[in-house]
């Protein structure tokens, strides 16, 4: 199943928003394959060099958390905008190299704190929209 996106979302159509550490894979596989197995929303975020971030994943090997900004849509569509500055070259062609984000398995997302957020990531291939800074994919369900 694949999805089209060609929307122009405004700041207004912003329900939550969050910055989090997003890990690939599958949580039924420990992290690995296709997908989303982690989603660790930042209290506070911290700017590093790519030298400094080579040397805290050890060489950046595959299946490190990328740092992200999760969007969620007044029409409950999530929005995934993936800093390329953290993401290494393995990850960014097993996961972005063929323009669709494969999810493998539905991903449920549930925090709870001053109110709940949730959100599901259905099974499904999702369009990969480039930036010079973010990789983003939107997920509609």
């Amino acid at each position: 199943m694949t999805h089209q996106v060609n929307h122009i979302y405004s700041a207004t159509s912003v329900k939550i928003q969050f910055i989090a550490d997003v890990e690939f894979g599958v949580p039924s596989k420990k992290c690995r394959n296709f997908g989303i197995c982690r989603i660790n929303p930042i209290k506070n975020s911290n700017s590093l060099s790519s030298q400094e971030i080579d040397a805290k994943c050890g060489g950046c090997k595959k299946n490190k958390a990328v740092e992200s900004v999760i969007s969620i849509l007044n029409n409950d569509v999530v929005e995934i905008s993936f800093l390329r500055f953290y993401i290494n070259e393995l990850d960014h062609y097993d996961h972005f190299n063929t323009g669709r984000f494969i999810v493998e398995e539905d991903f449920d997302f549930l925090m709870e704190g001053k109110s709940i957020i949730s959100f599901k990531i259905k099974k499904g291939l999702y369009p990969v929209k480039l930036s010079e800074a973010f990789i983003t994919v939107v997920f509609e369900n």
